[in-house]
């Protein structure tokens, strides 16, 4: 299936693919040496801070990747230099919450020393994992593809053999060494940044001969509170279903429905990291490269899917998970909705779109957080209408992509 996946993506996107692919089956092997080889005590410190983190770094970046791919005013070691500056900025006005909001989970009721040792590590691997999301942009508009597939996959793989060596040599291996190992999986992935700073003539862009077909030039021109605005509402959106459907449905109702997201939730961002950043940094046009990425991403989905289904029937799941395959109908609406919309993400910043871009995903997101504040009747009924709502919100911003200039389908990837 992998090898399909492969043959059907354009040229230009198999290298972030295959780093996206190695890394998350890095993640599913580290996921195997968590439950059986470290405590629940320190799997669950190491989410919250871990998830804490990738918080803190994602509001505090606001989208600079992203800009700093569509940017084309000036050389890409200067603007990843200033990309970096600002963002760090945000970082440490941001700090002060972020250490509360540490303070204010379960850890915050241990022991003064942990929590001290908990907040060192938030604010190592929060700064190691906002540097890296940023060198990832600069390594696809100034490197080789090499290089592309291993900064997307260094991180996770020194995360998954660090928890293997520990869990084969040490007894009781505690959350400090996951800490420590997640940490240096983003200061190693972080190292492709340091060009911005080394060479200070400006990178030489990586630039396919297709050119944009819109009127100007690929841009990002959102002012920051815009860009923090979509950011807040992407991560806050994310939060608020797993926080309330716990609230509203029950433990159980949320874990389903969280291993369900788990599972497919990968795939659009999968397509966004393979091919649409791919398509931004090369300026590669048309639609025909684009459907393609997202039959096959499609295609992926329905097998998940069916595995799903079929491990329910046949009984191969554990207890307590019994029925996941009545919830995949509107989770499969919703990710393929999101998948479709995720292979044209990057037209807007073509054709200069960019601040409709954000406040249609921010009025999407309005929408869903909506649907999961309404108590709609039973966990069931309360899913379709969400993911059936969000599928129909996707679809309409993905019919507005087809519908912008330039999309005409005259160069392939």
């Amino acid at each position: 299936m992998k090898i399909a996946f492969f043959v059907g993506l354009p040229m230009a996107s198999r290298p972030a693919a295959l780093g996206s692919l190695v890394a998350l089956a890095a993640q599913a092997l580290f996921a195997v040496f968590l439950l059986r080889g470290f405590a629940a005590e320190a799997v669950g410190t190491f989410s919250v801070i871990s998830q804490v983190a990738f918080f803190w770094a994602t509001l505090a970046l606001s989208q600079s990747p992203v800009s700093l791919l569509a940017q084309r005013s000036e050389p890409p070691a200067q603007a990843a230099r200033q990309a970096w500056r600002a963002s760090m900025v945000r970082w440490l006005c941001l700090s002060p919450l972020m250490l509360i909001g540490l303070w204010w989970s379960a850890l915050g009721s241990a022991d003064q020393a942990l929590l001290r040792t908990a907040c060192v590590w938030l604010v190592l691997m929060s700064g190691c994992q906002l540097s890296w999301q940023l060198a990832q942009s600069l390594v696809l508009r100034t490197r080789s593809d090499a290089a592309l597939a291993w900064v997307r996959m260094t991180p996770a793989l020194l995360g998954v053999l660090v928890a293997a060596l520990a869990w084969m040599v040490l007894p009781q291996p505690g959350a400090e060494l996951l800490l420590a190992s997640a940490t240096l999986g983003f200061a190693v992935g972080a190292l492709w940044l340091l060009p911005a700073w080394t060479r200070n003539d400006g990178l030489a862009q990586v630039v396919r001969d297709n050119r944009s077909s819109c009127a100007d030039p690929t841009a990002d021109l959102r002012p920051l509170w815009l860009r923090s605005l979509h950011t807040f509402s992407d991560v806050g959106v994310v939060t608020l279903v797993a926080v309330s459907w716990q609230a509203q449905h029950g433990n159980a109702a949320a874990g389903h429905l969280l291993l369900l997201l788990r599972l497919t939730g990968f795939v659009p961002a999968l397509v966004h990291s393979a091919w649409s950043q791919v398509a931004l940094a090369r300026s590669v046009e048309g639609t025909g490269a684009a459907h393609r990425a997202a039959a096959l991403a499609c295609l992926l989905l329905a097998l998940i899917g069916g595995a799903v289904a079929l491990a329910d029937v046949t009984g191969q799941i554990g207890p307590g998970w019994e029925g996941l395959r009545h919830l995949l109908g509107p989770v499969l609406a919703w990710q393929t909705g999101a998948t479709l919309l995720a292979t044209l993400a990057h037209r807007p910043f073509q054709c200069q779109r960019a601040s409709a871009w954000s406040w249609s995903n921010i009025a999407l997101n309005t929408l869903m957080a909506l649907l999961v504040l309404w108590p709609i009747g039973s966990s069931q009924l309360h899913l379709q209408w969400l993911g059936y709502g969000a599928a129909a919100g996707h679809l309409l911003l993905w019919l507005w992509l087809l519908r912008l200039p330039g999309t005409a389908d005259r160069s392939q990837a």
